[in-house]
C-alpha cells in the first residue's frame, strides 16, 4: 500500500477527499483478491439519516457491509458518537437486510479500524473464509427474494399480516449499544492489506437470513417527531392492517421495511 503522506499527496478539504483515497485502497485490494466482479463499492445509500460514506455491495445489489470515512484527527477512533454511529449501521445490516455476520470499516486513510456486533465475533476470529458460490446468470437473486415484500391493498380489499413469533416479553428498547472493534491499523502497517481483504471477504461470504415484515424477534426503528431508537414490536400487536391512515394525533411510528429512494427522498 502506497503511503501518500510520504509522497506529499495527502491533501484534503473534506471527507469526500479522504473517501477518494480510501476508495483507491479498497478497489486495489478487491482487484488483488480477484473479486472485482462480485464485490462492488457504492456511495450514499442510507436510511433514516444513517448514511455511511461507502456501502460494500455484492453482485445481487444489496449491501453486505459498510465503510465510514472520517477526516483525520487525534482521537476520532475513540469518539463515543462514532461507536454509536457504527452500531446503527450494523443494526441496519442485521434487521433490514438480514445479514448474519455484520462488519464495518472506519477509516481516515491514515488510520483503519474494523467493527462488528457481538454475535459476529466468532466469524471475526476466523482465519479463512470460503468464497460464496458464483452464479453466472442469477436472474432474481434468492437473496433479494428473502427481503420483505410490502402487501398491496385497495379500499375494497384491505390487507393484514400476522405478526410472526409472538413473544411474552414487553416491547423493549436497546439500552446497551455495544460494538466490538479491532486494533487500530496505521496506513503503513504491513498487515493492513491482509486485514482489509479478510473483512471484505467475510462481508461478501456472510449468509443472508430471511427478513419477515412483522417479526417479534426482529429489531425495528421507532420514530417520533424528534428522535428514533431501536425497539422490538409491541407484545399486544398480533395483526398489522394496511390501508387505514394513522390518526392525526399519532406520535410514534415503527418502520417495517426500507423501500429505497422515492421522488421526495428515502421511503
Amino acid at each position: 500500500m502506497v503511503d501518500l503522506r510520504k509522497l506529499g499527496h495527502l491533501s484534503y478539504a473534506s471527507e469526500a477527499d479522504i473517501a477518494n483515497y480510501v476508495n483507491m485502497v479498497l478497489r486495489d485490494t478487491i482487484h488483488a483478491m480477484g473479486r472485482s466482479d462480485d464485490i462492488m463499492l457504492y456511495a450514499a445509500m442510507g436510511f433514516c439519516n444513517q448514511r455511511p460514506d461507502i456501502w460494500v455491495i455484492c453482485c445481487n445489489g444489496l449491501p453486505v457491509g459498510f465503510i465510514e470515512i472520517k477526516k483525520p484527527s487525534g482521537a476520532i477512533m475513540d469518539e463515543p458518537l462514532l461507536a454509536g454511529q457504527v452500531f446503527d449501521y450494523l443494526m441496519l445490516l442485521k434487521s433490514f437486510y438480514g445479514i448474519e455476520f455484520q462488519f464495518g470499516i472506519v477509516s481516515t486513510y491514515e488510520l483503519w479500524q474494523f467493527f462488528w456486533l457481538h454475535k459476529t465475533d466468532p466469524a471475526a476470529q476466523m482465519n479463512t473464509v470460503s468464497k460464496p458460490q458464483s452464479v453466472s446468470n442469477p436472474g432474481q437473486s434468492p437473496l433479494v427474494i428473502c427481503l420483505p415484500g410490502i402487501p398491496c391493498f385497495d379500499k375494497k380489499n384491505k390487507t393484514s399480516i400476522q405478526v410472526i413469533g409472538q413473544s411474552s416479553h414487553a416491547q423493549k428498547s436497546y439500552q446497551k449499544r455495544e460494538v466490538f472493534a479491532s486494533d487500530v491499523f496505521s496506513s503503513t502497517n504491513k498487515n493492513l492489506p491482509r486485514a482489509i481483504a479478510s473483512i471484505l471477504s467475510k462481508m461478501a461470504a456472510s449468509p443472508r437470513q430471511k427478513v419477515n415484515l412483522a417479526d417479534s424477534t426482529r429489531s425495528y426503528i421507532k420514530m417520533t417527531e424528534n428522535s428514533w431508537n431501536w425497539v422490538t414490536l409491541p407484545t399486544n400487536l398480533q395483526v398489522i392492517k394496511f390501508g387505514n391512515l394513522p390518526r392525526n394525533d399519532t406520535k410514534n411510528f415503527i418502520c417495517l421495511s426500507y423501500l429505497g429512494s422515492g421522488a421526495e427522498g428515502l421511503v
